[in-house]
């Protein structure tokens, strides 16, 4: 398992590693971490905090664009796309039922162990 590991670690270039989303992951944990530059983000009187209020607005609508985005992409059925049957119905399973029953069991988890933080919005 390991070795199989290794050979796809090897063979996978670092551009579809470092996408935009794992870049931002990254800086939002880092800015969780360090209290002085969650304060310069977060709260009502952070400097920055017009890119905290801009980030909510799209996030909002993000959800409603990426089901737009993947019923374009499965639009033409599985019989006419390239993709092919099962690759099809595992793209609808993965992204409408086992992530998000993963995140909301993350959540479940998190509060059940006491990890997340009372009125703290990050």
């Amino acid at each position: 398992m390991v070795k199989k590991i290794r050979i796809a670690a090897k063979q996978t270039p670092i551009q579809h590693i470092i996408q935009p989303p794992t870049i931002a992951s990254m800086l939002a944990i880092i800015i969780g971490m360090i209290p002085q530059l969650k304060a310069i983000v977060y709260g009502s009187d952070a400097p920055l905090a017009v890119i905290n209020d801009s980030l909510d607005i799209i996030a909002g609508a993000m959800v409603p664009s990426v089901m737009l985005v993947l019923g374009g992409m499965l639009a033409e059925g599985p019989n006419e796309s390239r993709l092919g049957t099962r690759t099809t119905v595992g793209i609808i399973v993965a992204r409408l039922l086992v992530l998000p029953l993963i995140g909301i069991g993350v959540i479940y988890l998190a509060d059940r162990w006491n990890v997340l933080v009372a009125d703290d919005k990050l």
